[in-house]
C-alpha cells in the first residue's frame, strides 16, 4: 500500500519537477522553512537555487539536507551542495539530489556557476544529469540546464528570475515543460527578510510562494511560509549559527491532504574568521 501510494505521487508529480523528470525534490530545510521561496533571495548561505546567487558566495560551503516526503517511512529525499569561490566576483557549486521509494530511485547532479557583472546585476547558468530508475523499467537518462539572474535594484529590494529546462524535451514519451520562477525580496537589514515569487510549469496554472525570515539575534533564525499550487501548504523553519561557521537548520512543511514532511539540515562555511564573524555580529 505504502509503495502504491508513492509511485502514485510519482506519476501526478513527475512532470513539475525543478528538473522535469524527477518527482519534486523537497527543498532543503532552510529553503522549506520559508515555504520554498529561493529564487530572489539575496545570500548563498542556504544553497544557490538560483545559480546567480553565486555570485555572492565567499569562501567554501559545504550542505547537507534530508527530508521524508509526508512522514511517509520508506521514502527519503537528500541533498548535498558544495559552493567554492573562484574570485570575487565568481563562484561554482555542485549539487546532488538523491529521492528513494523502495523500488523507484531519482538521481540528478548539478554543476553551476555564477557571476557578478556589475554592482547590481549577476547571472548564473547550470548544467543537469538526471536519472531515475525502477524494478520495472530500464534507466531513464536526460541532460538539462537552467538560467539565473539576480538584480540589486534598490537599496533594500532584489528580484531574481530563473528559466529551468529552456527547451522542452520527451522522456519516456511525455513533453518535458519548462519552468519559470520570478520573485522579489525585501531586506531592510539583518533582522527581517520577506520574499515572494511565482512559479510557471508551462502546461499549468501558476503557483505562488511567501516566506519571510526574522533573526532576533545574529545567530538565531525563525522562518515562516506557504505555497500554493497542488494544494496549498504551511511552513515553519528555524536555524543556528555559529562563529566557527556551522549551521543547523529544522522545517516542517504541511499540507492537508498528506501530512508532513520534517526535514533537517547541516552546514559549514569555510572561511576566513572576520567574514564569520560579521555574518553573524
Amino acid at each position: 500500500m505504502k509503495k502504491t501510494l508513492v509511485l502514485s505521487l510519482a506519476l501526478l508529480t513527475g512532470t513539475v519537477a525543478a528538473a522535469q523528470v524527477f518527482m519534486r525534490p523537497a527543498d532543503n530545510a532552510a529553503l522549506s522553512g520559508m515555504g520554498g521561496v529561493a529564487v530572489s533571495v539575496p545570500d548563498a548561505s542556504c544553497g544557490a537555487y538560483n545559480d546567480a546567487q553565486l555570485g555572492l558566495s565567499r569562501g567554501v560551503r559545504m550542505l547537507a539536507s534530508s527530508a521524508m516526503p509526508y512522514g511517509i517511512a520508506g521514502w527519503t529525499n537528500s541533498h548535498a551542495q558544495l559552493i567554492a569561490s573562484l574570485s570575487s566576483s565568481g563562484a561554482a557549486t555542485i549539487r546532488l539530489w538523491h529521492n528513494d521509494a523502495g523500488g523507484y530511485s531519482e538521481q540528478r547532479l548539478s554543476a553551476g556557476y555564477g557571476r557578478r557583472l556589475s554592482e547590481k546585476i549577476l547571472l548564473g547558468l547550470s548544467a543537469d544529469g538526471l536519472r531515475r530508475a525502477a524494478e520495472t523499467y530500464q534507466p531513464d537518462y536526460q541532460i538539462s540546464c537552467s538560467v539565473g539572474v539576480l538584480t540589486h535594484i534598490l537599496p533594500q529590494l532584489w528580484l531574481g528570475c530563473t528559466i529551468q529546462n529552456p527547451l522542452p524535451q520527451r522522456s519516456a514519451g511525455l513533453l518535458l515543460p519548462s519552468v519559470f520562477r520570478s520573485g522579489a525580496t525585501w531586506r531592510p537589514g539583518n533582522v527581517l527578510m520577506v520574499s515572494a515569487e511565482t512559479e510557471k510549469i508551462s502546461g499549468k496554472p501558476a503557483g505562488v510562494k511567501a516566506g519571510m525570515e526574522y533573526r532576533p539575534q545574529p545567530q538565531f533564525a525563525l522562518r515562516a511560509g506557504v505555497r500554493t499550487g497542488g494544494g496549498a501548504r504551511l511552513s515553519l523553519g528555524a536555524g543556528f549559527s555559529m562563529k566557527n561557521g556551522l549551521t543547523f537548520d529544522a522545517a516542517t512543511e504541511w499540507r492537508a491532504d498528506l501530512g508532513i514532511t520534517p526535514a533537517f539540515m547541516i552546514s559549514r562555511t569555510f572561511a576566513p574568521t572576520d567574514q564569520i564573524n560579521s555574518k553573524h555580529s
